[in-house]
């Protein structure tokens, strides 16, 4: 569910950050389920960290984004801001 509605508030950028979690948890759960393989945490730390990566950056993408279409009062600089 929070994969659809990040889907829908920021796009499919985010969208698909929220699946690989999903994948991520999915390995996690594994061990709770009794499946283990060896070297389980360097897939889980991939995911994980693939994943965090995507929803971050398609959230500072859609800021960046409205910085340059409308006034920006953050960190991102217009060219409007700059002269």
């Amino acid at each position: 569910m929070l994969t659809a509605a990040t889907a829908r508030v920021r796009g499919a950028e985010a969208a698909r950050g929220e699946v690989v979690f999903v994948g991520s948890g999915l390995l996690v759960g594994l061990d709770a389920v009794g499946v283990d393989f060896t070297g389980r945490a360097f897939p889980v730390m991939l995911t994980y960290a693939t994943a965090r990566f995507l929803i971050v950056d398609a959230f500072a993408r859609r800021a960046a984004a409205t910085c340059v279409t409308s006034p920006c009062h953050g960190p991102w600089k217009t060219r409007s801001d700059t002269r």
